[in-house]
């Protein structure tokens, strides 16, 4: 899977400042997330999660406070007295006597807003990426590596006797053949359970298809409706995202 980046929330420029500072820092961070995901002009998120419990659930990267895997019923039942509880400062924060809410060890160990920042690409996945990470690199899912990687696309490295040619290719919107740098490791919401692969192979996805191959990937999807989406267990939108998946080669430099 690879898709652009159209989105980059801010994040805590300085993590070990002073607490209550990066404390509303973080307030308003999340806040002007949840807006710009909200006011996205798609009803739901790819799998079916509303749009605001695929955000919740993307900061804290889908798991609970024992690092295992959750639902959105999960955060339906904790954001809102763990955010309750940043607006008003995380009292107690340093009490040992005084426990915080449920959910913040998952926030606290996805290192959203600090060590990574949230993302949105243009065919709609909800991403935690490195604080890097810029509009227009580019998230993608490699086959067998478990996490997504953002990747920084560059020009071709120069080569003996191509000095007139690589200036060309700089006044060159669009180049052909590009590098990459890879930027980190990153999390995608609804993709991290092999969900591209098993697309790419129940529809035949095409990097880039034709007009022929998108009718033919487009007929095997059915609509999303059909029983392969069913047997794939996969809900919600997922035909949203077809042109995004296809097998292709990157060259990382």
């Amino acid at each position: 899977m690879s898709d652009e980046i159209i989105y980059v929330g801010d994040f805590v420029a300085n993590e070990y400042g002073d607490l209550d500072t990066n404390i509303a820092e973080i307030v308003k961070i999340i806040r002007k997330d949840m807006e710009y995901a909200t006011n996205l002009e798609v009803p739901t998120y790819i799998n079916g999660d509303t749009l605001l419990d695929a955000y919740k659930m993307t900061i804290i990267m889908s798991c609970d406070a024992q690092q295992e895997l959750v639902r959105s019923d999960y955060v339906k039942a904790y954001w809102d007295k763990w955010f309750q509880w940043y607006e008003q400062g995380c009292p107690g924060y340093w009490d040992e006597n005084s426990k915080a809410p449920e959910m913040n060890p998952s926030f606290e160990s996805s290192g959203a807003t600090k060590t990574f920042r949230f993302a949105v690409t243009r065919h709609g996945y909800f991403c935690l990426v490195p604080r890097i990470v810029q509009a227009g690199d580019e998230i993608a899912i490699f086959q067998s590596y478990e996490l997504a990687v953002v990747l920084r696309r560059l020009a071709p490295p120069p080569t003996p006797g191509e000095q007139e040619q690589n200036q060309r290719r700089k006044q060159t919107a669009a180049v052909v053949d590009p590098y990459f740098e890879l930027l980190g490791d990153a999390y995608v919401h609804g993709m991290m359970e092999n969900e591209a692969r098993c697309i790419i192979d129940e529809f035949n996805c095409k990097n880039e298809p034709t007009a022929a191959q998108w009718d033919k990937i487009l007929q095997a999807s059915d609509g999303g409706r059909g029983e392969p989406w069913a047997t794939l267990s996969l809900s919600g939108q997922y035909e949203r995202i077809l042109k995004t998946l296809g097998p292709r080669t990157v060259r990382l430099v």
